[in-house]
């Protein structure tokens, strides 16, 4: 049996992961929206 502590670990970087994907997205969403307002 696997180490509890080994899926926490696991998780923790797959949310961390997710976490910055989203973080990005909202970057580029507001650099978008920003485009938007000049035109």
């Amino acid at each position: 049996m696997v180490d509890a502590s080994v899926y926490v670990m696991v998780l923790n970087e797959i949310l961390a992961e997710f976490d910055q994907q989203r973080m990005n997205f909202k970057l580029e969403n507001n650099r978008i929206q920003a485009a938007i307002a000049i035109l």
